[in-house]
């Protein structure tokens, strides 16, 4: 059995040695699941489950990461954890009344 450190240790690896595909991406946790505004990207990811998430953004392989969240439910612990000084996280409890695509240069 793999340990979790292991497990932590092996995709920051992989992370790392993977091409940058984005300069910089936007995540929003929402009600009912996470949104990912890539600046190259016309579609945005929507209702990603954490699972999706991490997946896309691994696809993505992005510079830079600012996660937009409410409180932390593991998922920012995770994500910093893999992507370290990578991402950005920013807690917002009124996270509704923050206008997505006014950050979204």
């Amino acid at each position: 059995m793999v340990s979790n450190e292991a497990f932590f240790d092996l995709l920051k690896f992989l992370i790392d040695n993977l091409e940058i595909c984005e300069d910089e991406i936007n995540v929003f946790e929402e009600e009912n699941g996470y949104f990912i505004k890539a600046q190259n990207e016309d579609l945005p990811h929507e209702n990603l489950s954490k699972e999706g998430l991490v997946s896309s953004l691994i696809e993505l392989c992005p510079k830079k990461i600012n996660l937009f969240c409410r409180s932390d439910d593991n998922t920012a612990g995770f994500l910093s954890r893999i992507f370290e000084e990578r991402i950005n996280v920013c807690y917002n409890k009124n996270l509704e009344k923050l206008d997505k695509f006014s950050v979204l240069k």
